[in-house]
């Protein structure tokens, strides 16, 4: 859909995280619009996982799509290294780079009980 907003959804299986952790999760998957098109879809999920902090993000940016995991018992470390691989997997594919400023986003959080 052309002129779409970039939807990024951020679930938590299972816990509750505070708003500073969610500002930075946001901040950080923001690095990576740049190199999307601007439909994009981003959705990164946590649970915890023998103490760890556990996520995995897909990213669907046209025909492209991404998808990475990280865990670290720091969840500030979680955040950078599921950023790193994913920005890897972005730079490493042709045609993904779509230069101008982004329209707008679409940003949800989701509380997963299960």
């Amino acid at each position: 859909s052309l002129g779409g907003l970039m939807e990024i959804t951020v679930a938590f299986k299972g816990m509750e995280v505070d708003q500073e952790i969610k500002t930075k999760i946001l901040e950080k998957m923001n690095l990576l619009t740049e190199y999307l098109r601007p439909e994009a879809k981003i959705k990164i999920t946590f649970w915890e996982y023998n103490k760890k902090k556990v996520s995995d993000g897909v990213i669907i940016s046209g025909k492209n799509k991404y998808f990475a995991k990280s865990h670290s018992f720091d969840f500030e470390k979680t955040i950078d290294s599921l950023k790193n691989k994913l920005k890897i997997q972005i730079l490493k594919s042709k045609n993904s780079i779509s230069k101008g400023p982004r329209q707008g986003q679409k940003v949800r959080y989701e509380e997963l009980n299960n």
